[in-house]
């Protein structure tokens, strides 16, 4: 016998995956990001010695639906959360991530940096092009 689900149109958006999303950390200190309100995770300092960013150890899916499940990010606005990971979640930070829906995406990737002693700042290549930026302080 045959089993078949039935799903909804965005039910199916949520399992085309087009692309993964790539976060970096260039800062000397881990952060703690959540996309889309999902469960936070760490990404590592980078590698203090060759400056070699570091990432979190699975890709975010990135799909074709302007309603992203949590952890995923989607096409239109994302809401990206980060901390410092030794200052607690007290310190975070949000900011939308928006992603054009009329361009086709072949790479996706974000960016965190400390700007100086008080702030954090990302910025995002979408396509390897310079797409968008943010900070907080």
């Amino acid at each position: 016998m045959i089993r078949c689900a039935r799903f909804s149109f965005n039910q199916i958006q949520n399992f085309i995956i087009m692309a993964n999303a790539y976060l970096f950390n260039t800062s000397s200190m881990a952060i703690k990001v959540s996309i889309n309100n999902g469960p936070f995770f760490e990404i590592p300092a980078a590698n203090a010695s060759s400056w070699r960013p570091a990432a979190p150890n699975q890709p975010i899916p990135f799909v074709a639906n302007p309603a992203p499940a949590p952890g995923q990010i989607g096409l239109g606005s994302n809401m990206i959360t980060f901390y410092p990971s030794m200052e607690g979640p007290a310190r975070s930070s949000n900011f939308t991530l928006s992603i054009p829906s009329n361009t086709p995406i072949e790479s996706l990737q974000l960016y965190f940096f400390r700007a100086d002693q008080g702030s954090f700042a990302c910025m995002t290549n979408i396509n390897g092009g310079y797409s968008a930026e943010g900070s907080r302080s």
